[in-house]
């Protein structure tokens, strides 16, 4: 008996040591995010205190990159110096057995940081239910608990939540819906990060210089912030400011980083086309991406009410060389997204996707395996800002949709078929698409003046609709060469030589001065 006293006081002794150790350990990462100063209070913050006072735990919840884990050691900090809790961060169950019996007079808490998995939901039942149980012990006076939850392992949780004792009348902070960024929060964030990286803010900037060198002072327009703030960004919003401030790859992108996919994204994307394999696994990734790519190719949307069931095993088979999927497979690959890729509506019975820029990652990697479909589906601004000639050089971090030079038809095409809009949101289509970089290239710009021949004919040959177009042809490549600077003025002059040959006479004066500058 006396051994087994021992044996068990010796038991409680290392665990008490591990939790000091752990203790210390958490200590030392409280200093450094404090000493990093790059933590916005939010009404986040203010709500989790304020459940922490009156309750003993809390579950903070969003995307990655949303700020949870940040929200989540201040939380620690501010009761260890308000109410003198030790603060301990637990990342998996098996350390959930540091917890047990604590020292009621040196009260704790404690972070479980993403403890049911960050990417895939690792609850298993039948031992972590029983370490949960003695966790719910232990809450109470001397006890309270921070859980970090990322969204797409949330839903996973319910179940969970549901029927255990330990999370009866739980308190949820979302950071991602309820709880997300205001305008003026984001502002304060994207101001901190931007102080902390030598970033200053000024009416004019040289972000977007591409000489810009990694230690180099770097200043950011007041119109580019007040744009930033007000995007809906794809991922955390605090993240994105981290890696768009810490990263010049990604300053020099400017609005773009926010804007439109970013490596990450677009190769989380083409991951699940690349998926290669015959196992469940593989099958599960495949699956998705069909899932991606009908959505894309049905308005973004896929509607369990009227889904072609055709149109998904072709894009199946297109896709992954041959196989097929069964329509329950189809469905819970889309379920399998939502939150992360999709969000679903309950009312319509349908899918859509979380942000347009997840759309826009589909595309690009899509194109991989169609392209002419892809590029007849592309927009004003994707073309303007996204759209890069065959031999465009990448910066580095950037994501770009490259268009083959055996291809220049097929958008010259679509093009045309844009600029009979004539405006989009109330602003003139040629304007959008003279930012475009595409029309820096001398090989597809002859391919564009080729595509509208017939327009060139005499005016009164053609119709009320061909003479409108051919305005809008013009003054797009009036725009185009009246900005372009990387088209040596040889190019520019055969260019417009062949326009004036065809009696384009909007085009005479650029020439004659064109000519008297050489």
């Amino acid at each position: 008996m006396k051994e087994l006293v021992t044996l068990k006081n010796k038991i409680l002794d290392d665990l008490k040591e591990k939790r000091r150790h752990r203790i210390a350990l958490t200590e030392l990462e409280i200093e450094g995010q404090m000493k990093r100063n790059n933590f916005v209070k939010t009404r986040a913050v203010d709500e989790a205190i304020k459940i922490m006072e009156s309750q003993d735990m809390v579950v903070l919840t969003g995307s990655a990159g949303s700020g949870k884990s940040a929200t989540a050691i201040y939380l620690l900090k501010h009761f260890q110096m308000t109410k003198n809790y030790q603060p301990l961060k637990i990342s998996t169950f098996a350390d959930l057995s540091i917890l047990i019996n604590p020292n009621p007079d040196e009260p704790v808490i404690v972070l479980l940081e993403d403890i049911f998995g960050r990417t895939n939901y690792t609850y298993v039942e039948n031992s972590d239910r029983n370490v949960l149980g003695e966790l719910g012990t232990c809450i109470g006076n001397t006890l309270k608990v921070i859980i970090t939850i990322r969204t797409t392992i949330m839903k996973s949780c319910m179940s969970l939540f549901y029927t255990s004792n330990v999370f009866c009348g739980l308190h949820v902070v979302d950071l991602s819906r309820d709880f997300q960024l205001v305008k003026a929060d984001k502002k304060s964030v994207l101001e901190r990060y931007l102080e902390l990286n030598n970033i200053t803010v000024s009416e004019f900037g040289n972000c977007m210089d591409d000489q810009l060198q990694p230690d180099a002072a770097v200043t950011i327009s007041n119109k580019v912030i007040d744009k930033i703030v007000h995007l809906d960004t794809v991922g955390g919003f605090p993240e994105n400011c981290r890696l768009f401030t810490t990263m010049r790859c990604f300053t020099r992108l400017g609005i773009r980083f926010f804007r439109h996919p970013t490596i990450s994204l677009r190769t989380e994307i083409d991951a699940l086309r690349r998926a290669d394999g015959n196992d469940n696994i593989s099958f599960k990734l495949k699956s998705k991406f069909t899932v991606l790519v009908y959505m894309l190719l049905s308005n973004d949307v896929l509607s369990k009410n009227s889904l072609d069931f055709c149109k998904v095993q072709d894009i199946f088979k297109s896709v992954n060389g041959g196989g097929t999927i069964m329509e329950h497979q189809f469905i819970d690959a889309a379920d399998d997204m939502i939150d992360q890729y999709l969000t679903y509506s309950s009312l319509e019975n349908a899918y859509y996707f979380q942000h347009r820029i997840i759309a826009e990652a589909v595309m690009i990697s899509y194109s991989k395996c169609n392209i002419s479909q892809v590029i007849s589906m592309l927009n004003p601004d994707f073309i303007a800002e996204m759209v890069k000639p065959d031999c465009y050089k990448e910066k580095e971090g950037e994501v770009v949709f490259k268009i083959p030079s055996n291809i220049y038809r097929n958008l010259a095409s679509v093009i045309k078929e844009l600029l009979l809009l004539k405006t989009i949101g109330g602003c003139f289509i040629e304007y959008i698409l003279s930012k475009s970089e595409i029309f820096e290239n001398v090989e597809f710009l002859n391919v564009f003046v080729e595509t509208f021949e017939s327009l060139f004919e005499p005016e009164d040959s053609l119709s009320c609709q061909d003479l409108e177009l051919k305005k809008s042809v013009c003054k797009l490549l009036d725009l185009t060469l009246k900005k372009n600077t990387s088209l040596n003025h040889q190019d520019c002059l055969q260019l417009l030589w062949q326009l004036f040959a065809k009696n384009v006479k909007q085009f005479r004066l650029l020439f004659i001065q064109c000519a008297e500058y050489l």
